[in-house]
């Protein structure tokens, strides 16, 4: 790989890392919302599994709200969801 774009990918990262550009915060909140689809896509069977918390799972998703209030409504929607349903452990 060439050292500039070696250095643009770093660049990117580094960004993407700090939490500190509007793009940033909404990549993160977008990597995020892949696991929880996942697992939601599954009945909540990994979360059963593992005995997996709503902190762990709030955790996790603590900077959504960073990156879009619209996502963290429905990553809310989706957590809360699975505690009434008993999939994550309220």
């Amino acid at each position: 790989m060439p050292d500039d774009q070696k250095q643009e990918l770093t660049a990117l990262f580094d960004e993407f890392e700090e939490y500190q550009t509007a793009e940033s915060r909404f990549a993160h909140a977008m990597d995020n919302l892949q696991p929880l689809l996942l697992n939601n896509s599954n009945q909540g069977g990994d979360w059963r599994e593992h005995q997996v918390t709503a902190e762990q799972v709030y955790g996790r998703q603590s900077k959504t709200r960073l990156g879009s209030e619209r996502l963290f409504e429905v990553t809310d929607k989706i957590i809360q969801e699975n505690i009434r349903k008993g999939n994550i452990k309220g």
